[in-house]
């Protein structure tokens, strides 16, 4: 969100426009296209979005369509999803560095995100 208020205002006060993303894809009956894990194609690829370490369904098919659920992976599926904490580090360290070329985050924020990913996996190593 900071990084889109630096955009806008840098956008207004300079005419530098922010940068964009590619729209979410969609198939012929307009439905969002979504890869294997279920995630949406397409839109800005951040560390949270392409590096998970928890499932986050933000819509639900069952009671409230405004609520989601939020489960962190265990240990274990950490360990088998990245084979261990520094290839996870490396893993969002990249696409912070894309998102922060790609001007999708502050370089402040960058690092707020860096940390957060270095919170070790319990006894998974």
């Amino acid at each position: 969100m900071k990084a889109a208020l630096h955009a806008l205002t840098r956008w207004v006060n300079s005419g530098i426009a922010p940068a964009s993303a590619p729209r979410l894809a969609v198939d012929a009956q307009g439905r969002l296209v979504r890869d294997h894990e279920g995630r949406v194609q397409g839109g800005i690829r951040s560390a949270a979005y392409d590096a998970p370490s928890a499932i986050n369904v933000g819509v639900t098919e069952m009671g409230c369509r405004l609520a989601g659920y939020h489960i962190d992976f265990t240990p274990q599926e950490m360990m088998q999803r990245y084979g261990n904490h520094a290839a996870y580090l490396a893993r969002v360290s990249a696409i912070v560095k894309e998102n922060v070329a790609e001007g999708f985050l502050l370089p402040e924020d960058a690092e707020r995100v860096a940390v957060d990913a270095r919170v070790p996996w319990l006894d998974a190593e």
